[in-house]
């Protein structure tokens, strides 16, 4: 299997925002960072700044008040891809109000007050939505990232609620859609 392309470092801010950074790997290696401060170093930053394609999660409980905070990261960072649970968007809430320019938004709401997930991929990077990986009552979103000369690499997104007992079979059926020649898996 090719070089991993993504490595995750994870940070967790109790009541605000919980951040999940994803570092740069080409074929050759990687290392990993392991953050439990309240705040991402400098250091921790250029590591983003490696070859290869960067990677943030964040579990951001609501959105729209955070938006100048997440454009500010994904400055800093360089990331191409930024995926986001708990939004707590709607479709009372425009596409707009949470564009970070330079970047393609996708979207899947719940409702207002909890759950929701979107990703923001740098316009420069080739996608392709995979509609045949929704699944109903499921908070999640898929797409192949697609580079020249190699396969594509399945990135996704997805939010469980507290509540959701089901979320192993929901998955399991999302797993069984997946061509396996990909080379590279994200969730």
């Amino acid at each position: 299997m090719a070089g991993l392309l993504g490595l995750w470092l994870a940070w967790e801010e109790r009541g605000a925002m919980e951040v999940v950074v994803g570092v740069a790997f080409d074929a050759n290696g990687g290392g990993s960072v392991d953050v439990t401060s309240r705040s991402i170093s400098s250091a921790d930053m250029t590591k983003l700044h490696g070859r290869g394609m960067s990677f943030i999660h964040l579990n951001i409980r609501s959105l729209l008040p955070k938006i100048s905070e997440l454009t500010l990261i994904l400055r800093q960072s360089k990331a191409s891809i930024l995926a986001v649970s708990e939004t707590h968007l709607d479709n009372s809430v425009n596409d707009s109000e949470v564009n970070i320019p330079g970047f393609t938004l996708l979207r899947r709401d719940r409702y207002r007050n909890s759950g929701g997930v979107c990703l923001f991929i740098k316009d420069s990077v080739s996608f392709n939505l995979r509609q045949d990986l929704v699944e109903d009552n499921l908070e999640a979103i898929f797409v192949d990232i697609n580079f020249p000369k190699s396969r594509p690499f399945l990135v996704g997104v997805c939010y469980r609620p507290p509540s959701d007992g089901s979320i192993l079979n929901k998955f399991s059926n999302i797993l069984g859609k997946i061509d396996l020649s990909h080379e590279a898996y994200i969730l």
